[in-house]
């Protein structure tokens, strides 16, 4: 009879205990974060929901590049609770543009056209870009959210979220893993012919400002044709916000 060759019980013992050390290592991996606690981690490391929503009325003031017009200027905006904002940025020496909303009535002032009321998707995509809390409000924004494999952005791993909106939108959100700061933000974005385009919205240069974590740089490279750069020079809370300033002009 043809011996079967001896196995040393070391080897038997290590094979009998594979298993059980497969499964201790797997429990000890922590789960990767949900969707959901990626996004609430952005709002908890910029400052927390209590310490934003405390701050209700921001003034900032930069510049603004708007290459697609050859436009360099200074930009201005003011915000205030209920949605509220007015936007000032030169268009060339003496003249300026304005784009605001009262919190329900949404317009712009343009030199050479003269003022008009902002309707249906237009309006909708100003209200939600100007709100003064809409970055902790992204988890609303999404009915589900994934999260996708991680990404690197130049030298910076990012925390991939796809989320899918009330509209049956998917938008990608890259937050840098070390910080949970949004860095990058994907989605569909209206020209200014009307139709839909990918848009890809940047944070970055984020400075500490009253206890939050703010972007002073923030570039919209797409859609091409509606594409700038803002960079803050100076950001202030709790300045004075009359009901007037956010109101159409002539109205």
């Amino acid at each position: 009879m043809r011996r079967l060759p001896r196995t040393p019980f070391s080897a038997f013992l290590s094979l009998l205990l594979l298993p059980v050390l497969t499964a201790a290592d797997k429990a000890s991996i922590p789960p990767e974060p949900s969707g959901e606690a990626i996004l609430a981690r952005f709002v908890e490391v910029s400052g927390g929901e209590s310490a934003i929503r405390q701050k209700t009325a921001r003034l900032s003031k930069g510049r603004i590049s708007l290459p697609a017009m050859g436009i360099n200027g200074n930009l201005e905006i003011l915000q205030a609770t209920g949605g509220k904002t007015v936007q000032t940025f030169e268009l060339g020496p003496g003249i300026a543009a304005a784009f605001g909303t009262d919190g329900s009535l949404a317009w712009m002032n343009i030199p050479g056209i003269g003022v008009q009321e902002m309707e249906g998707d237009q309006r909708r995509q100003f209200m939600e870009d100007v709100d003064l809390f809409r970055m902790i409000q992204l988890g609303k924004r999404f009915t589900k959210t994934e999260v996708k494999a991680p990404q690197k952005l130049g030298a910076v791993e990012c925390d991939v979220v796809v989320g899918t909106t009330k509209e049956g939108k998917t938008e990608t959100l890259c937050f840098e893993r070390s910080t949970g700061l949004l860095l990058r933000w994907d989605r569909e974005m209206l020209t200014q012919t009307g139709s839909w385009a990918p848009g890809e919205t940047w944070w970055e240069d984020y400075r500490t400002v009253d206890g939050l974590k703010l972007p002073f740089k923030i570039r919209q490279p797409k859609p091409e044709s509606g594409a700038f750069e803002i960079e803050i020079s100076e950001i202030q809370h709790g300045v004075p916000t009359p009901a007037e300033k956010f109101k159409k002009p002539g109205a």
